[in-house]
This record gives structure tokens, C-alpha cells and sequence, in this order.
């Protein structure tokens, strides 16, 4: 979906993803972003002209940094994965509880769109540290 964006819980990719994790078994959830994003760029730069999910969008990544400066492109697609992770991890107890238990990991990764290349974040979900 554009921007990877959350907004709720119910009817959303959240259900998707709870069939997939806590019916099909799924052992990973892949939050992939991507550079050259058009959803996150619109957003970013027109903020005052967008409607509400690029409010949602926008919204989210502040929520994500510490607002203390401005933050590029790339900074910003990161901050929309972990954003994204956080999400899921908040509004489906199905997914939280399998992560906990360590029979699901969320990986967050950019797509790389002039090389190709992914990029995986350094950052997982992936249930308690032992």
C-alpha cells in the first residue's frame, strides 16, 4: 500500500497480516520500503495541501523522530518502517504475542531503487533478548 501507512487496526493490512501470521503460520513479516517513495515524498513536501493519509503518513514518521531536526528522504523511509513495525506490533495482539514468543520476527528493509539492491535495517522485532 502507499507508504506502507497504518492508520487502524481493523480492515486494514493489519488483518491480512494477523491471517497470515496467526492461521498460515508465517514466520516473518517483511516491512519493505523503498527510495524514490512518490507517497512519502507528496507527503513530506506539500504537508499543508495533503489530505488526511498523507496526514497519517506524515504524522507517523514525526512521531518516529524527535522532531529536533529536519530529516532527508532516506531518513525519512527508514523512519516509516519502524514506524510501520510499531504499528503492527501495537495494534494486533495475534502478531505481539508471536513475536514475544519468538515464533515471529518483523524485519524492516529498503529497496534500493537505482541498484536493485535491499537493504535490511539494523533494527528487528524479533521477540525477547536473551
Amino acid at each position: 500500500n502507499a507508504g506502507n501507512t497504518i492508520t487502524h487496526a481493523k480492515g486494514s493490512m493489519v488483518t491480512s497480516l494477523e491471517f497470515c501470521t496467526c492461521k498460515l503460520m508465517t514466520k516473518l513479516i517483511l516491512v519493505l520500503g523503498h527510495t524514490a517513495c512518490m507517497a512519502l515524498s507528496s507527503a513530506m513536501c506539500v504537508e499543508s495541501c495533503a489530505g488526511k493519509a498523507s496526514d497519517a503518513l506524515v504524522q507517523g514518521i514525526r512521531s518516529a523522530s524527535d522532531g529536533s531536526k529536519e530529516i532527508s528522504m532516506e531518513e525519512a523511509v527508514e523512519l516509516n518502517i519502524y514506524h510501520t513495525m510499531d504499528c503492527l506490533l501495537q495494534y494486533s495482539s495475534c502478531i505481539r504475542e508471536k513475536v514475544q514468543t519468538g515464533e515471529l520476527e518483523i524485519r524492516g528493509a529498503v529497496y534500493k531503487c537505482a541498484t536493485g539492491h535491499v537493504q535490511f535495517l539494523q533494527e528487528a522485532h524479533a521477540g525477547p533478548k536473551e
